[in-house]
C-alpha cells in the first residue's frame, strides 16, 4: 500500500504505506475500498431506455438460427430481414 501525508509531503516524496505507525490507518483505508470495490458501478451514463431506443431505431432485426435455407424458414411463416435478404 501506498500512503503519503499530504499536508507535510505535498509531493508525495515519502511513502508511509508500510510504516508501522500507520498500520491501523492502512487497514481502515483497505476496508473502505474493499467496501467500494463490491458496490454495483455502471460504467454507462446513457440510460438504458435511451439505450434501447437508439438500438431500436437503428440496429437491423436478428437473424433465426437452425434454419437450413430461406424455404424452410418460410414454411414457418418467417421472412429473413432486409439486411440479410441480398
Amino acid at each position: 500500500p501506498m500512503l503519503f501525508d499530504l499536508q507535510s509531503d505535498p509531493d508525495e516524496l515519502t511513502d508511509l504505506g508500510n510504516h508501522p505507525d500507520y498500520a491501523t490507518e492502512i487497514d481502515r483505508l483497505k476496508e473502505i475500498h474493499f467496501a467500494w470495490a463490491r458496490q454495483h458501478h455502471n460504467r454507462i451514463t446513457t440510460s438504458a431506455q435511451a439505450i434501447e431506443k437508439k438500438t431500436d431505431e437503428r440496429e437491423p432485426p436478428g437473424i433465426y438460427i437452425a434454419y437450413a435455407n430461406r424455404e424452410e424458414l418460410e414454411e414457418d411463416g418467417l421472412q429473413l430481414p432486409p439486411h440479410a435478404d441480398k
